[in-house]
């Protein structure tokens, strides 16, 4: 997550996703074909859990074939931040393991929401 420097005439906001680590093996070789969906979300927070929630904005990483550590260092959005996070409230992830024959397999999915804290690894 980046913003700008404040002395810049308009903010900007990048989302780069780097990498994953231990994936889970969902191939028979015992690797996987991961890539991982981004999608904006517009929600809203009632007692303390986000409802109504809508994805748009959909983009992907390119698939790293036969690994468990794939590393994409893929920037999947540069926003103008004001604009942003006024009408978003925070971003999806969703990995998935590409397979040569029928859909990919989900593989785990996450959120991330702005203006809540990430927890320290």
């Amino acid at each position: 997550l980046n913003i700008e420097s404040p002395t810049e005439k308009e903010h900007r906001w990048m989302l780069v996703v780097e990498s994953g680590t231990d994936l889970v093996a969902m191939d028979a070789n015992g690797k996987s074909d991961p890539f991982v969906v981004c999608e904006l979300v517009q929600a809203k927070k009632q007692g303390g859990k986000w409802t109504g929630m809508r994805t748009t904005s959909k983009t992907k990483t390119n698939t790293i074939q036969t690994t468990l550590n794939p590393v994409w260092n893929f920037e999947v959005y540069n926003l103008k931040a004001e604009v942003t996070f006024q009408k978003y409230q925070g971003v999806k992830f969703t990995c998935w393991d590409k397979d040569l024959i029928g859909s990919p397999d989900f593989m785990g999915e996450g959120y991330l929401w702005f203006g809540v804290d990430i927890p320290q690894p």
